[in-house]
Formats: structure tokens, C-alpha cells, sequence
């Protein structure tokens, strides 16, 4: 299958664009964390009871009413330094196919973000704040294996409200594992974080969770040596560390609509370590964390 990604020189807006939110350098996490990242909204990859607490049909209503009525201007991903430089309401609907006045909100499979994260030292909380976000358009012309990707706008949100919630416990992953393409990061430092968790649990200053919640939700505390049988290894182990690669965010997100803030708020923590079995790649799900 081929892909062709349709991102524009966003690149350049890795560099260029920011927003003065007044996030403080924290211990756990990094320094001044900056995430670029995009999230399926229909991922295949994913079991499909991941997404089953998102409302699509109200996350994209609400996002697209008041820009439809010209009462939110969003504006162009196309551009080699991040201008703010307002998309016209017609070239949207003609991009999405919407010239004859029927929405339709089918192509519209991924959400690009870019975030703020800050983690307290405590480990009871991990904020994500949304600088902006595109809606992704997917398609396949005339029904070919060959799959384009294009950003339609970006919205900038000029308030943090909450709004109107739109998902309940949805889980994402957060691979960062992978050196090239998405996620991007800023300031992010994945291996201080899982290695302070893990020391924090180690210390009796936090629990751990068995990974069944991913399934049924229930937070059943995992002892140390429970915990360390379903790790196969020593929590001490490096190897164990540096191989975690990957969170799973369970979130309720909401979305404003006054200002199309997507407000996340994140209840716990999975963490991921990859490994090699039988000459192919594995992940295993090695506990949860849970926030405040």
C-alpha cells in the first residue's frame, strides 16, 4: 500500500510556532515539553474498544458548526513560517468535497496535534494542553490500494475551557520509539520518566496496576513481586528501562464549543516495552499508572 502525505513544510512549523501558556520546567518529564503527534480517530492497528468511548459524530459537529458559520477562522497548514494566514470557507468545502452542502465527516480519520505536556513530581497528574490541531483528511482515489493524507486547517484555540465532553476513556498510544517522522518532540525526555515511575513504585510511593485494565477498567494493584513476574525481569534492569517504548494515555477529552478547545484529560498511564521473540518485534503492556 502506498502512502502519500499531503503535510505541507510542517517542519518548519516545528520551529516557528508557539504560545506563551506559562508551563514551568518540571523534574519527571522534561523541559518545556513540546509534542507534535497524530492520533487515529479509526485505527486498524488498534483493538477497536480503545476508540469505543469517542462520540466522532460529536467531536466533528461541534468543531465544524461554528466555522461552517463563519463565527471561527481557522487557518492554512501550508506555510514555511507559521503565519497565521486564514483559510476561505469555500476552498474547505471544496477540499472535503462538501460543495453541494452535504458534511460529510468520513475521510476525516486523524487528528494532528501539537501539545504542551507537563507531569508533577508527584506523579498524580499529566497535562496536556493543546497549542493546535488539524483534522486529517484520508482518502484512496477511485477505491486504489494508494492512500493520501492531507492536513484541511489548523485550528488555533485562543482559550483553554473545557467544553462539552466528546470522549470517555479513550486510549492512544504514544510510540516513541520510532527516530523518524511522528511523534516529534521538543524538551521530551521518555526515559527520565519511565525511570522515575519505576523508582517511585520501587520506593512504595506508587502503585502499579495489572495491564487488564486496558480491558474491563478495574485497577487491580499489582505487589512488587507480582509486578516484577509479569516484567520477566528485575524492575532494576536496564534492559527492562530502556526498552519501555511507548505510553498508552487513557483520556476523557472535551472540546469548547466557543472556542474549539480540545481540552484532554488524562486518568492513567500504560507503559509499553518492545522486545524480540521468534525473529519478530513484540510490545507487552507491562502495568498502569493512575492519575489524579
Amino acid at each position: 500500500m502506498k502512502i502519500i502525505i499531503m503535510f505541507g513544510l510542517l517542519t518548519s512549523l516545528f520551529c516557528c510556532c508557539s504560545r506563551n501558556s506559562g508551563i514551568k520546567k518540571n523534574e519527571v518529564l522534561g523541559s518545556e515539553v513540546k509534542i507534535w503527534y497524530v492520533a487515529g480517530l479509526d485505527n486498524p492497528q488498534s483493538p477497536k474498544e480503545w476508540l469505543s468511548g469517542l462520540d466522532l459524530e460529536k467531536l466533528m459537529t461541534i468543531s465544524f458548526k461554528p466555522i461552517l458559520e463563519g463565527r471561527i477562522s481557522v487557518y492554512s497548514p501550508d506555510q514555511k513560517y507559521f503565519v497565521d494566514k486564514k483559510v476561505p470557507l469555500e476552498k474547505i468545502k471544496d477540499q472535503l468535497g462538501w460543495t453541494k452542502g452535504v458534511t460529510n465527516y468520513s475521510e476525516l480519520s486523524e487528528l494532528f496535534f501539537h501539545e504542551k505536556w507537563e507531569a508533577t513530581n508527584d506523579f498524580k497528574s499529566f497535562k496536556k494542553e493543546v497549542v493546535f490541531w488539524c483534522p486529517i483528511q484520508v482518502w484512496s482515489p477511485n477505491g486504489s490500494a494508494e492512500v493520501i493524507k492531507r492536513l484541511s486547517f489548523y485550528v488555533k484555540p485562543n482559550t483553554l475551557d473545557k467544553g462539552e465532553i466528546v470522549a470517555k476513556s479513550i486510549f492512544t498510544e504514544f510510540d516513541f520509539s520510532n527516530t523518524s517522522g511522528y511523534p516529534y518532540w521538543y524538551g521530551f525526555d521518555p526515559l527520565k520518566y519511565v525511570n522515575s515511575v519505576i523508582d517511585q513504585i520501587q520506593n512504595n510511593s506508587l502503585k502499579a496496576y495489572d495491564p487488564i485494565h486496558l480491558v474491563d477498567k478495574s485497577f487491580i494493584y499489582l505487589t512488587y513481586d507480582e509486578l516484577e513476574k509479569l516484567c520477566g525481569q528485575d524492575l532494576d534492569s536496564e534492559d527492562l528501562r530502556n526498552n519501555v517504548s511507548s505510553f498508552i494515555f487513557e483520556e476523557n477529552w472535551y472540546i469548547s464549543p466557543t472556542s474549539l478547545n480540545i481540552f484532554k484529560e488524562v486518568k492513567s498511564i500504560g507503559f509499553v516495552k518492545k522486545y524480540w521473540a521468534d525473529g519478530q518485534q513484540q510490545s507487552k503492556i507491562l502495568f498502569f499508572i493512575k492519575l489524579d
